[in-house]
């Protein structure tokens, strides 16, 4: 079984629609995990083709799917823990001003405080 964790961080209205961001945590690794989930409860991802039939298609303001890995925490071969920090690219960051009415959103500050204290598996590989 896939078990995906999630946490809406922010809310938008845009164009009539209503669109929210999200931290996924996905707990297995399946194909298409995060896309799939996501479809199933009914928050599929902007610009997703095979699993967002309504949004799927090509939007004029997201040239893209909005899917990125921002945060990743890890434990290294030597079995220290290590974390990597991607922020948005440009493409998305426009998107969320776009979604946001021009305001930056603090998406490190909110991924942050939603991970701290989060242990990391002993027995993960």
């Amino acid at each position: 079984i896939a078990k995906t964790e999630y946490i809406c961080l922010k809310r938008f209205r845009y164009l009539g629609k209503d669109f929210s961001l999200a931290a996924v945590k996905p707990i297995t690794g399946r194909t298409h995990q995060i896309r799939a989930h996501m479809a199933y409860i009914g928050h599929p991802l902007i610009g997703d083709r095979k699993y967002n039939s309504i949004q799927g298609r090509k939007q004029t303001w997201c040239d893209r799917m909005f899917l990125h890995s921002f945060f990743v925490r890890a434990k290294g071969i030597s079995g220290e823990p290590f974390e990597i920090v991607d922020p948005l690219p440009e493409s998305l960051t426009r998107v969320l001003l776009l979604l946001n009415n021009g305001e930056r959103v603090d998406i490190a500050g909110m991924v942050k405080s939603m991970f701290r204290g989060l242990k990391i598996d002993q027995d993960a590989d």
